[in-house]
């Protein structure tokens, strides 16, 4: 059972690769949300990541730092 209830359906989370942000994803699809868009700059990580979701992905790889990636 989700501690909180999300009232949207889909999501984006930055940062998602790894520790808080990886932590909302699953929070996110615990809270029933149908997609997250996964935005991180490493896509092997947002990969495996995706794969480990009970809900659909998107996958954004970019550096946010970096205005090209913007």
């Amino acid at each position: 059972m989700p501690n909180f209830i999300f009232p949207y359906r889909k999501a984006m989370v930055t940062g998602a690769s790894s520790g808080i942000g990886e932590a909302f994803c699953y929070a996110l699809a615990e809270a029933g949300v149908e997609t997250i868009v996964l935005v991180a700059r490493t896509t092997t990580k947002l990969s495996a990541l995706a794969k480990s979701l009970p809900c659909k992905t998107e996958i954004v790889s970019a550096d946010l730092t970096d205005l090209d990636d913007l």
